[in-house]
């Protein structure tokens, strides 16, 4: 009887084990999406910039002629 309880909360404790580390996997697969996702959007933002700073020079050189 006590072998079965003992046999049964390690299961139990195993089972969470196994799901905790489903939601972990989860969330790092979210981050590592996430960390993606904000790689693209700085790339973006300085391609902007570029743009910004080269039209800036064009309007410079302009207003100088």
């Amino acid at each position: 009887e006590k072998q079965f309880k003992a046999v049964k909360q390690s299961n139990k404790t195993i089972q969470v084990l196994k799901d905790e580390i489903a939601i972990l996997r989860k969330t790092q697969t979210e981050l590592l999406e996430l960390k993606n996702s904000l790689r693209e959007f700085q790339k973006t933002i300085r391609s902007i910039n570029s743009r910004i700073d080269q039209a800036e020079k064009r309007t410079s050189g302009l207003e100088d002629s």
